[in-house]
């Protein structure tokens, strides 16, 4: 059984107790008050493990530093005491701000544990196990990427093992991965997660993905796990708006808008003057340029195969007359970040921390490593498993 990888929020202590109520809302509550440096926020599901009367899964109504809120009837009265551990699987973390020289969160990191199988459901070995970051819209574009800023530590498989080379924090970032070894099954490694930014500079509203890459001890791929965070719906001329023929080839490079992640382009046609032929549209496609050409559809839409990065010229037609326009947009079929080589390679799909695995089947293209997924609602968050080089 492939592994089953997945990040968690993570906050333990003898500090956090229970409280009933009554007919009104039940609470968790720690003396340390660190459930917002842990992550938690409003929405969060969350698991309970240690506790004597309340270990299970619930979801977090608000919350500050040291209080969450539940709804009422949840809990059962008990103080302190128990190393309780508290869980909840991490798909996106606002680091927001971060100062010149300074830390986000701050400088000890955020705790997030990365676990193979926590369910115990059978899944084989993760070895060779290293971490990226990417920007995110799944690339290594951004400031932060690209001049790595962002630094992990690890404590180890299972939180106790120590390894020399994983205890100091490692600025992580393009073409700078970190390794951290092997995972067995029902086994994990606590890492430490934070930005450091450099005396030089500040940047505002920073999110990325951290992403696992590991082989399957059983496989001869290596697994890989993305995160498309805060997705747009389809939009018919995101890209571009309505571009009037001339009834001679245009080639279109300004106030062009590039994709919120990779994905196809769509092309969206009037129906005034019979409009014909083919709008070819370039960009990179995983980093290298490549065209993409889209049959014009008169009077409807039509959609692309390839998954665009970014796009840099849209070239329309002579059969695109002064009595037509054609827009561009964004699509449903989002690119993955490497290529496949089986429909079965993408074996996993979660929307918004929700299985969706069925959605899958018929909607994997293997030519152009891309996934359909339907109706994509905007800021809608998916996450992606799939084997590949």
């Amino acid at each position: 059984m492939q592994p089953i990888p997945k990040f968690y929020k993570y906050l333990t202590g003898i500090d956090i107790a229970f409280v009933d109520g009554g007919l009104g809302a039940d609470t968790i509550t720690q003396t340390a008050a660190q459930f917002l440096v842990a992550g938690l926020v409003s929405g969060d599901v969350f698991s309970v493990s240690g506790s004597a009367s309340n270990d299970g899964d619930y979801t977090i109504v608000s919350v500050v530093a040291g209080t969450i809120t539940l709804a009422t009837a949840t809990l059962t009265a008990e103080i302190a005491g128990a190393t309780v551990i508290i869980r909840s699987e991490l798909t996106t973390f606002a680091f927001g701000n971060c100062d010149a020289g300074g830390y986000a969160p701050d400088s000890t990191g955020l705790i997030i544990q990365l676990h193979n199988d926590l369910a115990g459901a059978g899944s084989d070995d993760m070895t060779s196990v290293r971490l990226q970051v990417r920007d995110s819209d799944g690339n290594e574009l951004e400031l932060w990427t690209t001049n790595r800023w962002i630094e992990i530590k690890s404590s180890g498989v299972g939180g106790t093992a120590v390894d020399d080379s994983m205890t100091t924090f490692k600025a992580v970032g393009k073409d700078h991965p970190l390794w951290v070894g092997d995972i067995p099954t029902v086994s994990y490694r606590t890492l430490y997660v934070r930005l450091h930014g450099p005396v030089s500079a500040q940047e505002g509203n920073i999110a990325f993905q951290i992403i696992a890459i590991y082989q399957d001890s059983a496989l001869s791929g290596i697994s890989h796990v993305v995160h498309f965070q805060d997705l747009l719906a389809a939009d018919p001329d995101y890209v571009h708006a309505a571009i009037t023929g001339t009834g001679a080839s245009q080639d279109i490079t300004t106030v062009i808008t590039n994709p919120d992640v990779p994905r196809v382009a769509t092309i969206t046609t009037t129906n005034n003057a019979a409009p014909a032929g083919i709008v070819t549209i370039t960009g990179l496609v995983r980093g290298v340029s490549t065209t993409d050409e889209i049959t014009i559809v008169a009077g409807g839409l039509a959609t692309g195969v390839k998954p665009f990065d970014t796009i840099t010229n849209i070239n329309t037609p002579v059969g695109l007359t002064a009595g037509d326009t054609v827009t561009v947009g964004i699509g449903d079929i989002l690119g993955l970040p490497r290529e496949i080589i089986s429909t079965g390679d993408v074996y996993k799909k979660k929307v918004n921390a929700e299985d969706k695995t069925d959605e899958l089947a018929g909607n994997i293209n293997i030519t152009y490593g891309t996934v359909d997924c339907g109706v994509i609602v905007a800021y809608e968050e998916t996450t992606i498993w799939y084997l590949s080089d």
